[in-house]
C-alpha cells in the first residue's frame, strides 16, 4: 500500500499518464520541483544553464539546490534557449552539469537538438513546462518526454492555476526514488505565505523598476534566494493535490479556449506595422499570446492598452544581471535576449477573455501603434 495520502497518490498517477512519463512526484510549488531536478546535478559539475529570457524563480531554484546558474542566449524566432550557444558553452566549460529547456510562452524549445548535445557531453537535460503543460512536439508526443526529467506548475498565472502545486516527472526509477527521499525533508508552507508572497512581488517590481534607471539595483536580487526560500520550497498538501486532480479534466477545454483567443489576436493584428509574431516549432499551448512590438513603440502601446482597461504585460526581461554569475558573463553576451526584452508583449488568453474582448484589445493595439511616433535623437 502507498504511504502517500490518497489524493497525492492518485494525482501523481494521473499526471504521469497525462504527460507521458512513468513517474511523478508532487510538490508544493513548481519551484520545489525545479529544486528537485537541480539537486540531481552532479556537484562536481555544479553549473546549470538557463535561457537568458526567463522567469526569476527557475534561477532562484538553482541557488536553493546549491548549484550555480549560468545563461545562454535565446533564439529570435521563439525566445527559447539557443542550442548552438549551449553547445559552445559546453565545449568551453566542463563545470556545466545541466541544461534547462524552458518551453517559454508555450513555445517548444528545440529539445531534439538539445538532447543530442546533452548526450554527447554527458549533462542532464531538464524540461521546464511551467507555461506549456500538455503541449506537443512536432511528432505529436507530449512536451517533457525527451529530457531526463521535466517539471510542471499549477501556480499563479499558469495554464491550470489552482493556487499552487508543481510536479517532477521522469522515466528513471533511480531518480524518482532519490527525489521521493528528498521530499521527506520539505516543510509545510509557512503560516505567513500570503504575506511573504505580497512582499516578494512588491520588492520584485520595485527592484525591476529601479534597475531600468541603474542596473546596479539588480544586485538586490542577490538576497532573494535566502529571503524567500520558505515561500518557494515546501511540500504539497492533500487539499492542493485534490484541487489539481479536479482541474485536470478541464485542461482540454482550457487549452482549446486559449488557442481560439490567440487566433483572434493573431488575425486581428496580422499585417500591423511595427509588429512581429514568433514562429515556434510544433503545437503551441498559449500561456498568453506573445508577440513583439518595435522597442521604440512598445511601452507607449502598453500604457494605452492598460488605460483602456485591458490586461497586457511585457514579460520576460533578460535576467542575466540579476545574479553574480550572470553579471560575470556580461550583458553583451546575450544580444537576442537584450533585444527581445524591449519588444515582448503578452496578451491574456484566459477564460475571462472572450471573442469580443480579444477583438477590442487588438483594435486598441492597432490604433496605438498607428499614432505612436519614434522619438528623435
Amino acid at each position: 500500500m502507498s504511504e502517500l495520502p490518497d489524493s497525492v497518490d492518485r494525482c501523481e498517477r494521473a499526471l504521469a499518464e497525462l504527460l507521458g512519463r512513468k513517474y511523478c512526484v508532487l510538490t508544493g510549488t513548481g519551484t520545489s520541483a525545479l529544486w528537485f531536478a537541480y539537486s540531481l546535478v552532479n556537484p562536481h559539475r555544479p553549473r546549470v544553464v538557463l535561457p537568458a529570457l526567463v522567469c526569476l524563480t527557475p534561477m532562484l531554484a538553482v541557488h536553493y539546490a546549491r548549484r550555480e546558474p549560468l545563461f545562454a542566449d535565446v533564439l529570435e524566432k521563439d525566445a527559447t534557449i539557443d542550442p548552438y550557444v549551449v553547445e559552445k558553452m559546453l565545449k568551453e566549460d566542463n563545470q556545466i552539469g545541466a541544461i534547462v529547456a524552458v518551453h517559454l510562452y508555450g513555445h517548444s524549445a528545440d529539445v531534439e537538438a538539445l538532447r543530442d548535445i546533452c548526450s554527447r557531453h554527458d549533462v542532464l537535460l531538464i524540461e521546464d513546462m511551467a507555461q506549456a503543460i500538455a503541449g506537443k512536439y512536432s511528432n505529436g508526443s507530449p512536451f517533457g518526454t525527451i529530457g531526463d526529467c521535466s517539471v510542471v506548475s499549477f501556480g499563479h498565472t499558469k495554464i491550470l492555476d489552482v493556487g499552487g502545486g508543481g510536479a517532477f516527472l521522469t522515466d528513471d526509477e533511480v531518480m524518482t526514488n532519490r527525489i521521493r527521499s528528498l521530499r521527506s525533508f520539505l516543510w509545510h508552507p509557512p503560516a505567513n505565505k500570503d504575506r511573504l508572497s505580497s512582499m516578494y512581488h512588491r520588492l520584485y517590481y520595485a527592484i525591476w523598476e529601479c534597475g531600468q534607471v541603474d542596473p546596479a539595483f539588480f544586485k538586490l536580487f542577490d538576497h532573494f534566494p535566502f529571503l524567500f526560500y520558505a515561500l518557494h520550497v515546501h511540500r504539497i498538501s492533500d487539499t492542493l493535490a485534490s484541487k489539481i486532480l479536479e482541474a485536470l479534466p478541464l485542461l482540454d477545454s482550457e487549452i482549446t479556449h486559449r488557442g481560439q483567443i490567440a487566433t483572434l489576436y493573431e488575425n486581428g493584428l496580422s499585417g500591423c506595422a511595427h509588429l512581429k509574431f514568433f514562429r515556434p516549432m510544433g503545437h503551441v499551448v498559449p500561456w498568453r499570446f506573445t508577440f513583439r512590438i518595435d522597442g521604440h513603440r512598445r511601452d507607449a502601446v502598453l500604457e494605452e492598452v492598460r488605460s483602456a482597461g485591458y490586461d497586457i504585460s511585457s514579460w520576460y526581461p533578460s535576467i542575466t544581471e540579476w545574479t553574480p554569475s550572470g553579471r560575470m558573463q556580461g550583458k553583451e553576451s546575450f544580444p537576442v535576449a537584450n533585444m527581445l526584452e524591449k519588444e515582448v508583449v503578452n496578451l491574456w488568453v484566459s477564460t475571462d477573455y472572450n471573442e469580443e474582448r480579444a477583438e477590442a484589445v487588438a483594435e486598441v493595439i492597432r490604433r496605438a501603434i498607428s499614432r505612436t511616433s519614434v522619438p528623435t535623437t
